[in-house]
């Protein structure tokens, strides 16, 4: 079950880099700034979804998690990279 939702997580992360490029618009411009900005957004849709129990015409909770686990691992990256730049 992890796995599969790992795979599943590394597919959507790679298509969606196709998408936005390397680093995204947001977190491109903004590094880690920009990770804040994305997750603060996910995590208001989560909780609209969750605590309204609204049923989501584009984007379920389970898109809207596999966004924040994504954001989390590009966070992972960037921070990485961040540490060995400023070494």
């Amino acid at each position: 079950m992890i796995e599969k939702a790992c795979n599943d997580l590394k597919d959507l992360l790679l298509k969606k880099r196709q998408d936005y490029g390397p680093a995204g618009s947001t977190i491109g411009r903004f590094g880690m700034l920009g990770i804040v900005i994305r997750l603060g957004d996910k995590y208001e849709r989560l909780a609209n979804l969750v605590m309204n129990s609204k049923k989501a015409n584009y984007e379920s909770v389970e898109d809207t998690l596999m966004d924040i686990a994504g954001y989390a691992i590009l966070g992972l990256i960037l921070s990485k990279n961040e540490k060995v730049i400023n070494k």
